[in-house]
């Protein structure tokens, strides 16, 4: 494998359209709909929540154009911050946010994999198999990095 290999332009856009479809999406419409009582207003909180985030969207933009740097949001607490900052919440993002992201996503997909074969499945079951489903593409992400990119598109 070349480390050095350029990735594709859309892969990063297909990672983050993947993990916005493939977990919000399916996990919360439910919930949303049984907390809310109405499908009309469901849809005015997926409306509004759609609308606030399109503006972090164009603040984040906003912050690209204006500190030129790579590196994301740990380039602008550094430049803004400093480097403990910084450091923080890179920290706090690879240790908290990413893995609790993904434990959710892998959590669902076992969910919907063990569903139609067994409707009410044991919770150690699902925990296993969303395991299962990280290993797996832990191991797909580190030793295939072809086959992943063409899975993406």
């Amino acid at each position: 494998m070349n480390v050095a290999e350029p990735t594709p332009r859309a892969s990063p856009f297909s990672i983050i359209i993947g993990n916005v479809i493939g977990s919000g999406i399916f996990i919360s419409p439910v919930n949303v709909v049984g907390s809310v009582g109405s499908v009309g207003g469901a849809l005015l909180i997926w409306l509004t929540v759609g609308l606030y985030c399109l503006m972090q969207a164009l603040c984040y933009a906003e912050l690209g154009t204006v500190i030129p740097k790579a590196g994301g949001d740990y380039a602008y607490i550094y430049y803004i911050l400093g480097p403990l900052p910084a450091f923080m919440c890179v920290w706090m993002h690879v240790a908290m946010i990413c893995t609790s992201t993904d434990a959710a996503i892998a959590r669902t997909a076992a969910v919907y994999l063990l569903q139609p074969f067994h409707a009410h499945c044991h919770p150690a079951h699902l925990t296993l198999l969303a395991v299962l489903i990280i290993g797996h593409i832990t191991y797909c992400h580190a030793s295939h990095k072809p086959l992943v990119h063409a899975l993406q598109f």
